[in-house]
């Protein structure tokens, strides 16, 4: 069984409880049919106040409107104890880290006594600085320039290492090994140079091979039976010069090119894969009325793949620089 608080109406559950779970009134004071229709409700107990009081018959809290604020101030309920006798804590000293003035029975700093400080800091600065100084010249040596030579100026002796003696000199067949390394690299040098020529050359026939391709679609007569035969070429080319490029002996700056020549022959077989994938297709649908439709398609490229126009904007943009 529930009842209802008579100053809020809140639904309580027990109805042992004395006091107001939400407004704090108290309960057993009286039903709400005992009290008054005009009845008040302190604000700091919750007990009921009779018509014509002005304060709190339990607590003593005036009633908002009884007084004025003078009179308020004397009839509020006041703290039991006295404010003023409370014992303060004392505030802790601060030690100020500024050394105290000397008294006047302290004995003062002559002019003497301050020029021979000064004296003798100014010795103790040259002091450092001739330690510095003479530390630095130790360690750099400039008086000796061999002192950090790191290559040898003697003869070495290569005994231990399987020839017979000190060897100051390159011999014939050294010199004759040298020089097959240099026109080793500089075949290497003209045959990059030829395979960089050639891919220009592959590339504007693909170019011409793919205008070809769509002008098919207004004038079919122009159509090229042996045009898928020449993309193939093209293709063959491309391989044997990728081969070529990777069976060259370089050096580290000529890896750099060579490396670059390969990525031009990746972007070249991808444009002729997809001519010669255009050409077929052109091919097998010739003489229907939607000949160029799946040729013109594949020259396009779809969002999984490429087509040729973008492949050859990636060489031409790159073998351009």
């Amino acid at each position: 069984m529930s009842i209802a608080c008579p100053n809020c109406g809140t639904s309580i559950d027990d109805p042992n409880v004395e006091v107001c779970p939400a407004c704090r009134a108290h309960l057993r004071r009286g039903s709400s049919t005992d009290v008054e229709e005009d009845v008040r409700w302190c604000e700091s107990c919750g007990s009921p106040i009779p018509a014509n009081s002005k304060a709190c018959p339990e607590c003593g809290m005036p009633v908002e409107g009884a007084f004025d604020e003078e009179q308020r101030e004397r009839f509020s309920v006041r703290p039991t104890y006295d404010a003023e006798r409370e014992e303060k804590e004392p505030e802790p000293e601060l030690n100020s880290a500024i050394p105290p003035a000397p008294e006047v029975g302290d004995k003062r700093v002559t002019a003497e006594e301050r020029h021979r400080r000064n004296r003798l800091m100014i010795v103790s600065a040259l002091a450092a600085i001739l330690l510095v100084g003479g530390v630095t010249l130790y360690i750099t040596r400039p008086w000796d320039p061999d002192a950090y030579k790191t290559h040898a100026t003697e003869d070495a002796d290569t005994s231990m290492e399987g020839f017979p003696g000190e060897k100051p000199h390159l011999s014939s067949q050294d010199l004759k090994e040298e020089e097959e390394y240099k026109e080793t690299l500089k075949a290497s040098e003209n045959a990059m140079n030829e395979v960089h020529e050639r891919l220009g050359t592959i590339a504007q026939e693909a170019k011409d091979s793919r205008d070809l391709l769509v002008s098919v679609g207004s004038k079919p007569y122009l159509f090229d039976d042996g045009a898928y035969e020449g993309v193939a070429q093209m293709q063959q080319d491309l391989n044997e010069a990728k081969s070529k490029l990777e069976g060259l002996s370089l050096e580290d700056a000529q890896r750099v090119r060579r490396d670059e020549l390969l990525v031009l022959v990746d972007y070249l077989r991808g444009a002729t894969g997809v001519l010669a994938d255009a050409w077929s297709a052109a091919g097998q649908d010739a003489g229907k009325p939607d000949q160029m439709v799946r040729a013109n398609a594949i020259l396009r490229g779809s969002a999984g793949s490429r087509g040729f126009d973008e492949w050859y904007e990636l060489f031409k943009n790159a073998y351009a620089s």
